[in-house]
């Protein structure tokens, strides 16, 4: 190429540059622009940069998202997404203030999104899902609590297909509601341990129920890309609406990972004695235990056994007597973080306590 080919192009390159710039510089000054791009999912690696901890606008009450604000919703991520990819491309530092907002923002106009699509899809029902805090039941009270509003909207709007799935399932739609507010906070699209994956390069953990990749999807008959398929790579919010058909795999998933690990609890109740009512909420703490945390039930519930000379009477009796064999299941005050055991039983026991005979049996 001659040498004046190789100016040419020098000056467009650079030409090209600050047009970037200055549409980058555009979007911070009006973080909405006017062009109506359509929305695109972040890259895993921008995705990995979202801060987890900025605030998301709050989303309009179910049923009142309009047009023009949904446009705009899309909008502000299409822009946002774009600026992120510019600056990656000027090869802007991780840490340039400009870079670092438009990513924020991003994260930002994601989530509220994301809050948007779900509202439009399911609305909230006007009457409380669950009860909250302490809980007396003939079985004795509970004084297990999480920091969990379970009037949330994300909570809430999913009783419906709850309820209907459930119920032809005879599972406790209470119970089944408590699982999904304590394990996902009603985002089908949440994830585990954000660096762990299974098999297939599909999180570990995954969905409404935080099912185990592959244990607990194989049996339903599900995938992880199934599941992440209306999903942002990488993130916790929606990149689209969820059909019908979808929400109903969400379902699927809820009744066959709630019947396995009822099937598993029942095992190790039979083989050790215990004949707790089905009716009542130490029948379901119990359920709930396998995947709180398995060791507890498969290999505690015989310790119990051994220690009492017969079957635990209840889940009270069960934990008190538990956390005198095995001392990490008792709450340690000194602890940064406390131990799998207590938080497995605490997880289990808040559960199944939403459970008030008379219950599914």
């Amino acid at each position: 190429m001659p040498a004046i080919g190789w100016l040419l192009l020098a000056a467009a390159s650079i030409a090209a540059g600050f047009a970037f710039h200055g549409r980058g510089e555009k979007f911070l000054r009006e973080h909405v622009a006017p062009r109506a791009l359509p929305p695109r999912a972040p890259s895993p690696r921008h995705a990995a940069q979202m801060p987890t901890t900025t605030p998301a606008p709050r989303a309009p009450a179910p049923g009142a998202v309009s047009p023009v604000d949904f446009d705009n919703a899309k909008r502000r991520l299409a822009d946002a997404t774009e600026a992120v990819a510019m600056f990656a491309m000027m090869k802007l530092p991780a840490d340039d203030p400009r870079y670092v907002a438009a990513v924020a923002e991003q994260a930002a106009a994601s989530a509220n999104l994301d809050q948007m699509l779900e509202a439009s899809k399911l609305a909230a029902p006007s009457a409380p899902v669950a009860r909250g805090g302490p809980m007396q039941t003939s079985y004795g009270p509970s004084n297990v609590t999480f920091p969990i509003d379970e009037n949330d909207p994300a909570i809430t709007r999913w009783l419906d297909p709850v309820t209907g799935s459930m119920l032809a399932a005879r599972i406790p739609v209470s119970f089944a509601m408590a699982w999904l507010a304590i394990e996902s906070g009603g985002k089908p699209c949440a994830i585990g341990e954000p660096g762990a994956k299974g098999p297939d390069g599909n999180p570990l953990e995954l969905a409404l129920w935080q099912a185990y990749n592959p244990d607990d999807l194989k049996p339903a008959g599900i995938t992880g890309a199934e599941l992440r398929a209306y999903c942002l790579p990488g993130g916790q919010n929606l990149s689209r609406a969820m059909t019908p058909a979808e929400i109903a795999r969400q379902m699927d998933l809820g009744v066959s990972l709630i019947g396995r690990k009822r099937a598993y609890a029942d095992h190790y109740l039979t083989a050790n004695g215990v004949a707790w009512p089905t009716a009542g909420p130490d029948y379901w703490a119990a359920v709930k235990l396998p995947h709180a945390y398995p060791p507890i039930l498969n290999t505690g519930m015989h310790e119990v056994v051994q220690r009492l000379g017969r079957a635990p009477s209840s889940w009270q009796e069960f934990r008190a007597t538990y956390e005198q064999i095995e001392p990490r299941a008792r709450f340690d005050p000194d602890a940064k973080e406390q131990s799998p055991y207590y938080r497995g039983l605490q997880n289990a026991e808040w559960c199944g306590f939403h459970v008030l005979p008379p219950a599914v049996s």
